[in-house]
């Protein structure tokens, strides 16, 4: 393609995006990643873009890759990311930063050839606001723990964000039961 040519694609996805997505007050950011390592920012701010601090984009995008098409879903918060303004999220305040990176390889349609990845930001409201007022009774708690037992979504302070859930058997005892419909942990 020629240089006109990624620009026109890269000006008509963003167009698509923003007219998809800038009414949600959920998604932040979609970021793709091309298989040479080039950043198309598809949808977000584009002077203060979504930066992960050290290693963690490297390290996302090797699981995705891992996973070959599988989504991944991590916490991220200020331990993860850059943010390039500190105002909009003071230090005292680090629940106002909380999110959750969406991310999946993008293959060719036809012969299923890996083009690259695309990350998708999303506010942690967007559940917690779903369960906050659901009353399960004392001594209950809703939360969301992804695939290695890290906490994506939490209503409660006690439960620690973007940490492991320290009940390693409550995490086991959902592995083994996969298909389970009714049970309590």
């Amino acid at each position: 393609m020629s240089d006109w040519e990624v620009y026109d694609a890269r000006y008509r996805m963003r167009e698509d995006m923003v007219r998809k997505f800038s009414f949600s007050e959920y998604i932040s950011d979609v970021q793709l990643f091309t298989d040479q390592g080039d950043k198309i920012i598809a949808y977000g701010d584009t002077g203060f873009t979504l930066t992960f601090k050290d290693n963690f984009r490297e390290i996302l995008l090797s699981e995705i890759e891992a996973k070959n098409g599988a989504p991944v879903w991590k916490a991220v918060d200020f331990r993860d990311e850059l943010h390039q303004v500190s105002r909009v999220y003071p230090e005292n305040t680090p629940e106002k930063s909380y999110g959750i990176i969406i991310g999946r390889t993008i293959k060719e349609l036809y012969e299923g050839r890996k083009l690259g990845s695309i990350l998708i930001r999303i506010n942690e409201n967007l559940f917690s606001d779903v369960y906050r007022n659901i009353d399960l009774g004392e001594g209950t708690e809703i939360f969301i723990v992804n695939s290695e037992g890290i906490v994506v979504s939490t209503r409660n302070n006690s439960i620690n964000f973007n940490e492991k859930y320290p009940e390693e058997q409550l995490i086991q005892r959902i592995k083994a039961n996969p298909d389970s419909e009714n049970e309590s942990f």
